[in-house]
């Protein structure tokens, strides 16, 4: 798969206000969270759902080919709109664990995701696992698209700026490759 060589907006970057007066944004915040006006409910989380699936789409990802690596998932909506529009997602986070379980990673995640969704999925492409972002044990290249908690999806660079790769990206095959 061959990405783009200049891609449309900036995706890696802070959440910036004015962002919210892009008719696209605006589009893709309502398609993973209907239930809110975008116009009126300016929200960071909204943001980062909304670049999520726009990176997605403008590089292709948006498809059943698609294996996605979702870190400190959470039950966190996007998980499920991307569940219901590429081939596989995993979702990983420490469950049941934190000062935040109860909100947004509680154990029903694992035990019943079904019940952490707000519309029906296709269940066999999401795949809950209890695994600290830390200690990711899964082999290199297993996923071809990662989106890692409180940021946009990237598709995997071959190595971090300092030549090592991290272990999310490295679970990742380099862009481009499948």
């Amino acid at each position: 798969m061959e990405l783009p060589q200049t891609l449309s907006r900036q995706y890696a970057k802070l959440c910036d206000i004015r962002d919210f007066e892009d008719p696209g944004l605006l589009e893709a915040i309502r398609s993973v969270l209907p239930e809110r006006d975008p116009a009126t409910h300016v929200e960071r989380k909204a943001w980062e759902f909304a670049m999520v699936a726009l990176f997605l789409e403008e590089v292709g990802r948006l498809s059943q080919g698609t294996e996605l690596l979702s870190v400190g998932a959470g039950n966190e909506r996007i998980v499920f709109w991307l569940a219901r529009r590429v081939g596989r997602v995993v979702a990983t986070d420490i469950y049941g664990e934190g000062s935040f379980a109860e909100r947004e990673a509680g154990r029903a995640m694992l035990e019943d995701p079904r019940s952490q969704s707000p519309w029906p999925y296709p269940e066999e492409r999401l795949e809950v696992m209890r695994m600290d972002a830390r200690e990711l044990e899964f082999e290199d290249a297993s996923f071809t698209a990662w989106s890692p908690s409180r940021r946009s999806s990237t598709p995997a660079p071959p190595q971090t700026p300092r030549g090592r790769p991290r272990r999310s990206v490295a679970c990742c095959v380099p862009a481009g490759t499948r």
